[in-house]
């Protein structure tokens, strides 16, 4: 996701303060951490149900392009299951 802001007030000022005292490098990496903060009060987004999630997603493009390379194509529900795909509801 990409976006540009322009912050002012207390949010402009607390930006600032993390990159004059080190604690960021820059902007967006303050945002991020602010991002993170706020995630772990709220509990918005669980860390480790997303990252599996990537996990997976990752390891799936990796097999689409692997068969995309070898020229395959991926199956149909009822070239998948065979003999069973008589089981699938229309």
């Amino acid at each position: 996701m990409k976006f540009s802001a322009n912050l002012e007030g207390l949010p402009a000022v607390i930006i600032s303060e993390m990159l004059s005292r080190g604690v960021a490098q820059n902007r967006m990496e303050a945002l991020r951490m602010c991002t993170y903060a706020v995630n772990e009060k709220f509990g918005l987004v669980k860390i480790d149900e997303y990252l599996e999630t990537m996990r997976l997603k990752e390891r799936m493009d990796a097999e689409d392009r692997e068969m995309e390379k070898k020229g395959q194509k991926p199956l149909n529900a009822k070239e998948a299951l065979g003999k069973y795909a008589k089981y699938l509801k229309d």
